[in-house]
């Protein structure tokens, strides 16, 4: 992918767009929507630091609420 690929890529990107639109509607305003995406991260680093602290479910679990009726192994 050349340069004018990736910059017209860029331009296109939904996310970027729709916080645009949300702003220039007058949905929300780039606090509001910054203040949502630090609560967002805050979330996921709590889980991310949850998960790196959890012990290793036993093999067991992976065919856990996999299949409608459980498989026996």
């Amino acid at each position: 992918m050349d340069k004018g690929q990736k910059a017209a890529a860029m331009a296109r990107d939904p996310v970027p767009l729709y916080r645009t639109w949300l702003i220039s509607a007058g949905h929300a305003t780039d606090e509001e929507l910054s203040q949502m995406e630090r609560a967002i991260d805050a979330e996921i680093d709590a889980a991310l630091e949850f998960t790196l602290a959890s012990a290793f479910p036993e093999a067991a679990e992976l065919r856990r609420d996999v299949f409608e009726e459980e498989i026996s192994a």
